[in-house]
């Protein structure tokens, strides 16, 4: 261990310098405070010994300057004094020592309280280690999420696509996608699985591989039938009554919410079927708006669908249909977490872009967001996806 002594004593410096080196350690000494802190800045320094009474800084600033400096990795700090009442030695810890030797002391309780502050360094070493390891498993993770978005949409000659997605600090669930149905139809669904971590994100995609419009015996969103076109286009209900099953709640305890549409491209007729997710917006081409209310319960909390929770909604040439997460209209300040983005600044902030196309009205979104967030990181994901339809 790489050991500093803080002391303006030269006689005591070279007693207690031999007496660490006796034990295996290397020491680097100092004569007060501030060329302790020099030291500190140049070298790696996991360990101090400081006396409390110096000229320049005292050893109690000291404790309190590493504490407040940007360095990677904790500094263990012995502070030496000859005080022996009870409040120096509170104000001293509260300073920011981790123990405290009073002087005069003995050679074997010097030894004692520096095994004790390198067992917790190695402690401290090892957690660091094995959270790194837990970081990038969750990096993993995330990037394995991120894979299963899609790198492209649909070329339909009327309709546009645009999403954006931005990982929270963590893993956790959010996942879209946009495919062909068949030569006038297409689906469009946006999940966010409860929680953060691995599970949420393992959620999202378990919940993407059953979502595949493949044909199969089995199929989710189409399923085979014996005549012509020989499939069936599955209702959102359906699926979603379907995905609901699963009591997702008690055997994992989770479950996610999730908007599932299919839009007839030819005639702009929208159905679809939100299962606990954010209200879908739909702007206008001339800036008006509406959220569109209704709908079931969250998927996996065991609560059955109505027949009438299936809704339907007649687009006009240039309307836009806009789903997402609520990490954007739940967004809060990084230092005033009782505030929110709110619904009303989505559709504003929208609305407000809307002629540029949904890929500019997105960044804008996503800029404001980030100002709104006051960091460049956000503590759920954020996510959105739309489309617009125009009249053939």
């Amino acid at each position: 261990m790489k050991i500093l002594v803080v002391d303006d004593d030269p006689d005591f410096i070279r007693l207690i310098k031999r007496r660490i080196e006796n034990q295996g350690h290397e020491v680097l000494t100092a004569e007060d405070g501030l060329k302790a802190l020099d030291i500190i800045s140049q070298n790696d320094i996991r360990f101090v010994i400081t006396d409390w009474i110096m000229k320049e800084m005292d050893g109690a600033t000291l404790c309190r300057n590493i504490r407040n400096t940007s360095i990677s990795g904790y500094v263990y700090i012995i502070l030496m004094t000859s005080r022996t009442n009870k409040e120096d030695i509170v104000t001293g810890m509260e300073a920011g020592a981790d123990d405290y030797l009073t002087k005069p002391f003995h050679e074997g309780e010097l030894r004692t309280r520096i095994k004790a502050g390198v067992r917790i360094l190695d402690l401290e070493h090892n957690l660091t280690e094995k959270n790194e390891i837990i970081r990038k498993d969750l990096e993993a993770a995330r990037k394995l999420q991120e894979s299963f978005l899609p790198a492209k949409f649909p070329e339909i000659e009327n309709v546009d696509f645009a999403a954006r997605f931005i990982p929270s600090s963590y893993v956790s669930g959010d996942i879209y996608n946009i495919f062909r149905l068949d030569e006038e139809h297409i689906g469009l669904y946006h999940v966010d699985v409860m929680g953060h971590g691995v599970l949420s994100a393992l959620f999202s995609v378990s919940i993407h591989q059953r979502m595949s419009h493949d044909l199969s015996p089995y199929g989710l969103i189409k399923t085979p039938t014996g005549s012509k076109p020989f499939y069936k286009i599955n209702s959102p209900l359906d699926v979603a009554m379907e995905l609901n099953q699963s009591l997702l709640i008690e055997e994992y305890g989770s479950y996610y919410t999730m908007l599932y549409a299919i839009l007839n491209t030819k005639t702009g007729l929208l159905t679809m079927c939100r299962a606990g997710h954010n209200l879908p917006l739909v702007l206008s081409s001339d800036g008006s708006f509406i959220y569109i209310d209704g709908g079931g319960p969250p998927i996996g909390l065991g609560i059955p669908f109505n027949s009438d929770e299936e809704q339907t909604y007649q687009l006009t040439s240039g309307d836009s249909l806009i789903v997402f997460s609520d990490g954007i209209n739940e967004c809060s300040p990084s230092e005033e977490a009782d505030a929110e983005y709110g619904l009303n600044r989505v559709k504003d902030v929208l609305a407000g872009s809307s002629n540029d196309g949904l890929n500019a009205s997105f960044d804008a979104l996503i800029s404001d967001l980030y100002d709104f967030r006051g960091t460049d990181e956000f503590s759920d994901d954020v996510s959105i996806i739309g489309l617009r339809w125009n009249k053939e």
